[in-house]
């Protein structure tokens, strides 16, 4: 087992607890690069993010009948150790440490190990951007679910996301603002840190036909339009638009009955929903995915078993999902190479925001052809790059 550190400021005592397989000990100091176990996820190694990224949801709190104490005599923000009794105290920090142990030999024996360190190496790497205070008093006013005030953590910065895998394998946000659902006429609140620098948001073509396409075996190049690939008499016919949201929608499980209700006026729904199926294979996908039993992507998710057509809409985002977080890494890791002045930001389910210093633009543009390419999904993956408003 790796040792790991539980910090003063977890513990609320006046030194770090350092343990190992064998051994406590009280230490001064943390080791760099060492698995933390602290209230800040933003830590290099984090215990706690890690448990809340990979679904095992341990519980670090101190014992319940103490929680609710807290509650009655309206007592917050006191610690561990000043307020549990010597025998509590230890008892719980045994039961903390057991926890820990858990989660790091999960995390251990993982087949998705690789995409979480990289997933990590991202988010300790997101930092804040700046708000315009006078767009988020005026666009709060006008914020009818409430999502805007989620994003402020001071007068002029927006608090940092924390991130969780969902059971199809995408990222969903856990805490802080929720960029997915905040309304787009909102997004100019946001502003680059840096004097004249700008957000810039880069996202992917066609991703999950083009992995669709992967997984029936379909050769796509960067240039290839992945819906005219499927049926080009179609295509001419609904055109691009229609026939985008129509292949997606089969793609994510919608049933030729709810496509016949949703489109009543197209008259040749049944030839397309076969067309779309045949062409990405669906159902031969589905058997070979199913055939294995336990249900891992490529990448090493593990889905839940589910539908026919629901599994195989989950390994599709799931898949793309993946091939997003290792173009993201691969960027950020050969961008802080090249130490330019660029940070991410935001994690979206295809797409990365970067608040972009104005002498790092070439940098960036001339990077981007690191996320293009997989090495596990053998295909094709463009991106694009615009201005995040």
């Amino acid at each position: 087992m790796k040792t790991f550190y539980i910090t003063n400021k977890f513990l609320g005592t006046k030194k770090h607890l350092m343990v190992t397989e064998d051994q406590f000990v009280w230490v001064d100091y943390l080791e760099h690069n060492s698995w933390t176990l602290d209230k800040d996820i933003f830590l290099n190694k984090s215990i706690l993010y890690l448990s809340n990224l990979i679904g095992i949801n341990e519980d670090f709190k101190i014992p319940l009948k103490y929680q609710n104490m807290c509650k009655t005599l309206s007592v917050s923000n006191i610690s561990p150790f000043s307020l549990l009794p010597r025998h509590a105290f230890k008892s719980w920090l045994l039961e903390v440490c057991s926890r820990c142990r858990s989660v790091l030999k999960h995390f251990e024996t993982d087949k998705y190990k690789l995409q979480i360190e990289k997933h990590m190496y991202i988010h300790q790497r997101i930092s804040s951007c700046a708000i315009n205070p006078k767009l988020y008093s005026k666009y709060k006013d006008l914020d009818d679910k409430n999502v805007i005030s989620n994003f402020k953590s001071c007068e002029l910065l927006t608090r940092k996301p924390e991130y969780r895998k969902i059971d199809t394998g995408r990222l969903t946000i856990k805490s802080g603002g929720n960029i997915l659902i905040l309304k787009k006429e909102f997004r100019n609140m946001f502003e680059s840190t840096y004097n004249d620098g700008r957000l810039v948001m880069i996202d992917y073509n066609s991703l999950e036909p083009r992995v669709a396409a992967s997984l029936a075996n379909h050769s796509i190049s960067k240039e290839d339009d992945v819906y005219e690939s499927i049926d080009k008499k179609i295509y001419d016919q609904l055109g691009r638009s229609n026939f985008k949201i129509l292949t997606m929608s089969i793609l994510y499980g919608m049933s030729l009955r709810n496509l016949k209700n949703k489109w009543p006026d197209v008259e040749n729904i049944s030839e397309i929903y076969r067309a779309v199926t045949r062409h990405f294979k669906v159902n031969t996908v589905c058997r070979d995915i199913e055939r294995e039993g336990k249900v891992y992507t490529p990448f090493g998710w593990k889905l839940k078993k589910s539908k026919h057509k629901s599994i195989y809409s989950h390994y599709v985002q799931s898949v793309g999902s993946d091939v997003c977080l290792s173009g993201f890494y691969n960027l950020i890791k050969i961008l802080e190479e090249q130490k330019a002045k660029i940070k991410p930001v935001w994690l979206l389910h295809d797409a990365l925001i970067l608040d972009v210093h104005p002498g790092s633009f070439s940098i960036l543009k001339n990077s981007l052809h690191v996320m293009t390419k997989n090495e596990v999904i053998k295909s094709a993956f463009p991106v694009k790059i615009s201005l995040f408003r």
